[in-house]
């Protein structure tokens, strides 16, 4: 059995598919830059898995939050409002840091009440990514020193540990990142589910080879079309 490789971007691995699978009992991994879940239905997954996540919601939405903790007459929201910062996401489809935008939450109430946010609470431009490739997974850490999002501009990838793999009961995909953030009040938050996360230039290609990515991922797709018959 053999796995087509369905996507819009390439990676280094790429080569060990095969393109021109017709048989209907081969497999077929899609690798979509955009993902099929959206920012929100990627939170309350996250929530479902136990991972605590930030505030969110559309930007009206987080402001009635505001004030139901601080109470509709208390002279703290303004100066509250005035100092957090948001995250606006212009597009909730969009990856690899880009369909979002950070501004103060009392700007985003002027601009863009109805899109859907998250209450900024990260320290600076550093994340923690939870990579898993078919049974093997790996924690990384992302730093930008030239932006606020930690995979854009001069982005270090430190590979920190291989960990411990999510099952397909929890998570149904092949493929899959889930990013933290370290935020001074709350701990470490889970902000981002990937099902397409990219793997060249991050260093593991000094881990995994080609053909053992295509193998991890066309074995995981395999015993989630066992559970599906």
């Amino acid at each position: 059995m053999r796995t087509k490789l369905n996507t819009d971007f390439r990676e280094h691995y790429d080569f060990q598919f095969d393109p021109y699978l017709e048989d209907s009992r081969d497999l077929t991994f899609h690798r979509m830059s955009r993902t099929t879940l959206d920012k929100s239905q990627q939170l309350l997954l996250l929530q479902t898995l136990g991972l605590a996540v930030p505030p969110f919601g559309t930007v009206e939405e987080l402001y009635r939050q505001t004030i139901r903790m601080f109470g509709r007459d208390s002279k703290h929201i303004l100066d509250w409002i005035g100092q957090q910062y948001v995250v606006v996401y212009t597009d909730p489809l969009a990856h690899a840091g880009t369909g979002k935008v950070r501004c103060s939450f009392d700007q985003a109430l002027q601009t863009n009440s109805m899109d859907f946010s998250t209450l900024w609470l990260g320290p600076g431009s550093i994340s923690y990514r939870f990579l898993q490739i078919g049974e093997r997974a790996f924690w990384l850490k992302y730093e930008s020193p030239s932006s606020w999002r930690s995979n854009v501009g001069d982005v270090r990838i430190t590979i920190l540990e291989e960990g411990q793999s999510m099952s397909i009961e929890e998570i149904p995909y092949a493929l899959f990142a889930i990013d933290f953030i370290p935020s001074i009040e709350y701990g470490f938050l889970a902000l981002d589910f990937n099902t397409s996360p990219g793997i060249t230039g991050t260093g593991m290609e000094n881990i995994l080879s080609p053909t053992q990515i295509y193998d991890h991922i066309t074995g995981r797709l395999l015993c989630m079309s066992e559970l599906l018959r």
